[in-house]
């Protein structure tokens, strides 16, 4: 009969099987999806559970000849290519097991949802598409970060070495200044090294005073990736910063930092990006002890000026014409004209110095550097040896605050 339960199943099962070449025709289904890392351990679900799979429009290889998927999304790819350039990868075509292997239209199947993140992954195989342009015009950071964190995560060792480089060199300034506070002391006492010395302090000014973005992102891919020289200088980044440049920002508290709830980088916007950038609570209190640290040394160091030795009695310099009426001379006027230029307000500010750069401390010490004390009545050599002490200063605090940040 027409309406038999027998010819009913098995008109559905022949609509059911065509669906089904359907969509493996236009790749927008499968019959099984595996949530594990590397080749699969499970068999194909019933095809009720089937989800909806999307294959990538750009990096959908026609002689590729392996899937990668995260999330719902297929990228096939050519496995020897990802083996060469990949440690991870090769690691995972390597253990295959053909008996539990996920295949996908005779292509193996490879999951890497708790590995890397969808977007991530995308903008690691926009590099190795583009790395020359890459070369010549560094992409955003955001896009810079994606590419550093997947290349270390899948061991993309060239990657990896090349965009750690780049990072450096954003955080750490050339010619090694990251160094100059613990250079050797010996050679502040030899003349013939004076100037040398003095590059070596402008470059220290140079390289904490330019304002450097992303330092929260650059903090975190430090502590994923490993590269733990630029934590100082992105720390220094937040700590100069009434809020830590962190407003209504909600500090994780435990577990892995480079997570996806953790972090919550689901946005594609790239100014949004750095936004969703989380410290751990470990992280936070680190900056927090740092800031405490400089904040007191500012607030003990630079409140009188620095001792000069020009004008003690038992200097012949006392004598010289050029110091007779410099106001480090009078103990009373010294500390009157010192606090004038960095205790009160002056030139139209609304703050002092001292108050501007209460967080800010070693910009603060370029700011009384560049003040022009001859002009306040001091003589040149007493100009030149309270330089030289705020100049040591500077090198002191930098060398106490990689401390505090390091431990």
């Amino acid at each position: 009969m027409p309406g038999s339960p027998k010819k009913k199943q098995r008109l559905e099962q022949e609509a059911e099987a065509e669906i089904s070449t359907q969509s493996h025709e236009n790749m927008d289904e499968v019959d099984n999806v595996n949530t594990s890392v590397g080749p699969s351990n499970t068999v194909a679900s019933e095809p009720a559970s089937t989800p909806r799979l999307i294959m990538h429009e750009k990096h959908w290889a026609l002689d590729g000849n392996v899937i990668i998927r995260i999330s719902n999304v297929q990228f096939r790819l050519i496995r020897s290519i990802l083996a060469k350039k990949s440690e991870w990868f090769r690691n995972a075509f390597n253990s295959d097991n053909d008996e539990q292997q996920e295949m996908y239209n005779g292509l193996p199947v490879y999951v890497l949802d708790d590995v890397v993140r969808l977007r991530d992954f995308e903008r690691l195989l926009d590099a190795l598409d583009d790395i020359v342009n890459y070369v010549h015009q560094p992409p955003p950071f955001p896009v810079f970060a994606s590419i550093l964190r997947t290349a270390h995560a899948l061991d993309f060792r060239d990657l990896k070495l090349y965009f750690e480089r780049e990072l450096m060199k954003k955080w750490l300034p050339p010619g090694s200044r990251f160094e100059i506070a613990g250079s050797d002391e010996k050679n502040e006492e030899k003349d013939e090294n004076k100037d040398e010395k003095q590059e070596a302090d402008d470059s220290l000014i140079d390289y904490l005073k330019v304002a450097i973005t992303y330092p929260s992102t650059s903090i975190l891919l430090s502590q994923e990736c490993n590269i733990p020289s630029i934590l100082p200088r992105a720390f220094y980044e937040l700590v100069a910063l009434d809020t830590f440049g962190l407003e209504g920002h909600h500090f994780t508290s435990g577990g892995t930092e480079g997570s996806d709830s953790e972090r919550g980088c689901v946005e594609d916007k790239l100014e949004d990006e750095e936004k969703e950038a989380k410290l751990s609570e470990d992280l936070y209190y680190r900056l927090l002890r740092a800031r405490n640290k400089l904040t007191n040394l500012w607030t003990a160091d630079i409140t009188t000026p620095p001792e000069v030795t020009a004008h003690k009695k038992n200097d012949k310099s006392q004598k010289s014409k050029s110091t007779s009426s410099c106001s480090a001379q009078s103990q009373g006027l010294d500390l009157k004209k010192y606090v004038h230029c960095v205790m009160k307000p002056r030139g139209g500010k609304s703050k002092s110095t001292f108050s501007h750069y209460i967080h800010d401390p070693l910009a603060g010490l370029n700011e009384i550097l560049n003040t022009d004390w001859e002009k306040q009545g001091y003589c040149k050599k007493c100009v030149e040896e309270r330089k030289k002490a705020w100049r040591k200063m500077m090198k002191s605090w930098w060398e106490e605050f990689q401390k505090n940040v390091m431990d």
